[in-house]
């Protein structure tokens, strides 16, 4: 039954994984859609809870932007972030938002506990499609967290865990290294503040 009750639907699970991911000493995570909440600028923020029809979007992006302080901590966490290309080329609130955001995703690389990695499109199928995860490092061992939709669900069965933490192994086999990854980001950034003008021209999310 304890089984059970731990896989099941937590309606406080954001809540719970928040104060996890303040303290945490180590973050990994796999963003198959969107910019990682941590990594977000306000008008991404916005955007996206403007689109999901929030009904206390001011107070949702304020939450989000708080979050982000666990980033300048006096001991900030080892964050590992691999991203679908997917989340690179979605223009999100539109193209000079998107680019704002792409640049602020470009400064966090240069930080020196952050790792970046892209999948690239080319990669085809794999692991990370099934779905945007998180795997956290806290005092007494790992737990993970799973979005879904209002909330979202924290995972503290031991074998569950080791689950996520295997397949974001499987996912960091398929991404670019490091370094190509940045240039993919940089490209990307460019394209969203000067787009082709020719339809013919080939687009910049080629990996």
């Amino acid at each position: 039954m304890l089984a059970y009750a731990r896989r099941a639907y937590d309606l406080n699970g954001h809540r719970r994984h928040q104060r996890y991911e303040a303290h945490a000493s180590e973050l990994r995570i796999f963003g198959l859609a969107i910019v990682p909440g941590l990594m977000q600028t306000e008008a991404y923020t916005r955007a996206l809870f403007t689109a999901a029809r929030s009904k206390q979007v001011e107070k949702q992006v304020a939450l989000r932007l708080a979050r982000q302080e666990a980033l300048f901590r006096p001991d900030p966490p080892e964050l590992w972030v691999l991203l679908d290309q997917a989340v690179l080329d979605r223009p999100i609130g539109g193209r000079r938002v998107m680019a704002e955001q792409l640049a602020r995703l470009r400064e966090i690389t240069e930080m020196p506990n952050v790792i970046v990695r892209v999948v690239p499109r080319s990669v085809g199928a794999y692991f990370g499609l099934m779905g945007a995860f998180e795997v956290l490092t806290v005092e007494h061992g790992d737990v993970a967290y799973v979005e879904a939709l209002g909330s979202g669900r924290l995972v503290l069965d031991i074998a569950e865990v080791r689950t996520f933490g295997k397949g974001f192994e499987l996912i960091a086999a398929q991404a670019l290294p490091e370094v190509p990854s940045r240039r993919l980001i940089e490209r990307m950034m460019e394209y969203m503040r000067w787009p082709p003008r020719s339809t013919g021209e080939s687009r910049a999310t080629a990996a």
